[in-house]
């Protein structure tokens, strides 16, 4: 009998055990950390070629994993989103890059910062209040901003639609502006108090140009760790390079020998203090210009244009940077000899190394197992 119970004992807690391991296997999510190169080319032809049109017209073979759930309206400055839901039940939103009309590129333009924790009076019975860091000292792109202020509110309805449908876990994805947008939308998830919190979210940010400066890329990478957040960078592509920057002392963590050295030349010899004082003001008012410059012509003039489309929107008191930093864990995809030859350097064509046939092809290069999916007629 107490040879029956023991053996007993032992099934028993090999079942539980058993049992404990299944439903934890069965709670394991669909959605993997790391970066996944068939995982982004299939996102990259959902994001590239949208089905507004049949299937069989697109230059692609789209992806059969995926289903499309929900396209939004055009808001703001011609921005867009797009709801796929895969087939294990992982959610996708895919951010719509910059299209041919005026204001989808003012969007660009319009890049001077603003603080990442702040409120946008849409209009005045539309108030968009935000929170993009946990650092009060990061600052983020306005025109993409927009963007996030914009699209959000449907972004958190489906996220809690489909949370209710059983969908846990989420991809950001975007390219070109698209990606910038990837990286406030992302952000914005982060701290929103509309969602649930038991969402776990992925990010490639594709082809993406820098979104904020240093303190929101560093608090970006703080929370969305190494594994689950890519930029994904063609070398030979110029977009990601972007926007443009002015690096002032003030710029800098608050303890530096740039902000403290007037004070420690107090202490040197006569000489040494005159020739570093001039040195130093010389350099700081020219970095301080250009800033003022950039912050003049790509914030308060584009403003002027920005109103134009957006007659409502009460522009914002722009930050005193234009520091702009790359975040996410990058995956650089670099050409070669072959590349080349099919995508020439020319001066016709500025995105000749920024579209989804020159990152299918550059991503090839490094993973040759990326499943081909241009339509050989269209190579």
């Amino acid at each position: 009998m107490q040879k029956y119970l023991a053996m007993s004992t032992r099934s028993l807690l090999f079942l539980f055990l058993f049992f404990v391991a299944s439903f934890n296997i069965s709670l394991a999510g669909s959605l993997k950390p790391g970066f996944n190169p068939q995982e982004y080319a299939d996102l990259l032809a959902l994001n590239f070629f949208r089905v507004e049109k049949p299937v069989s017209e697109l230059p692609i073979e789209m992806p059969k994993d995926y289903t499309k759930a929900f396209q939004s309206n055009e808001m703001g400055l011609s921005f867009q989103w797009d709801c796929w839901v895969r087939n294990d039940s992982v959610g996708v939103i895919s951010l719509r890059g910059t299209v041919a009309k005026t204001d989808s590129w003012l969007a660009n333009f319009f890049s001077a910062m603003v603080p990442a924790i702040g409120s946008l009076e849409l209009s005045p019975t539309r108030k968009f209040d935000y929170q993009l860091a946990a650092d009060s000292q990061a600052t983020v792109h306005v025109g993409w901003l927009l963007g996030v202020a914009y699209l959000s509110p449907s972004v958190d309805s489906m996220i809690n639609v489909k949370h209710k449908e059983g969908v846990r876990e989420w991809i950001v994805m975007g390219h070109s502006q698209g990606g910038a947008l990837a990286f406030l939308m992302r952000s914005y998830l982060q701290y929103d108090k509309n969602i649930p919190k038991d969402i776990q979210f992925k990010t490639y940010c594709s082809a993406a140009p820098k979104p904020g400066n240093l303190f929101y890329a560093y608090d970006f990478d703080g929370f969305s760790g190494e594994n689950w957040s890519y930029r994904v960078v063609n070398t030979a592509d110029w977009v990601p390079e972007g926007g443009i920057s002015a690096q002032r002392t003030t710029d800098f963590n608050k303890v530096n020998p740039f902000v403290n050295l007037k004070p420690m030349l107090k202490s040197q010899k006569l000489a040494v203090r005159l020739y570093g004082n001039h040195v130093y003001s010389k350099m700081s008012k020219a970095a301080n210009k250009n800033e003022k410059t950039l912050r003049k012509f790509l914030g308060k003039k584009m403003s002027i244009q920005v109103k134009k489309f957006l007659p409502e929107l009460k522009i914002p008191e722009f930050s005193h940077s234009m520091n702009y930093m790359t975040a996410a864990t990058p995956i650089i995809l670099q050409p070669n000899e072959v590349y080349y030859q099919e995508y020439k350097n020319t001066s016709d064509n500025i995105f000749v190394h920024h579209m989804f046939n020159q990152y299918i092809a550059v991503l090839k290069l490094k993973y040759p197992a990326v499943k081909m999916t241009i339509k050989e007629k269209n190579k």
